[in-house]
């Protein structure tokens, strides 16, 4: 049940209801910049942006659980360890990636 919540939250925090409900471009073509996958205005978005959104959301969750799960091993310090490695690495890179897209692409 926790696994369904937590599925329906990271699809409407990427966007995906404003999908359904408005059905944005995929993408656009600009001849002097090429294809877009990200749109470059916040009142704004392609699909493509949600995919993204998604994908990161996701990424951060499954490391945060990753950590918490850690927690649970403390009889195998090891894998404990190794758990709670690669989740604050994917917490990492979900936060970084979100952050590079919002100042440099988004320009916020």
């Amino acid at each position: 049940m926790a696994a369904v919540a937590l599925a329906i939250a990271v699809f409407l925090f990427g966007g995906g209801l404003y999908n359904i409900v408005s059905r944005p471009l995929p993408s656009y073509y600009s001849p002097s910049v090429g294809f877009l996958f990200i749109n470059p205005y916040l009142s704004d978005q392609f699909v493509w942006d949600s995919l993204i959104a998604i994908t990161l959301f996701a990424l951060g969750a499954a490391g945060a659980l990753l950590m918490y799960q850690s927690t649970k091993y403390a009889s195998n310090p090891r894998q404990a360890y190794m758990m709670l490695i690669v989740g604050v690495t994917l917490l990492i890179i979900a936060y970084v990636s979100i952050e590079i897209i919002m100042r440099q692409i988004k320009r916020v």
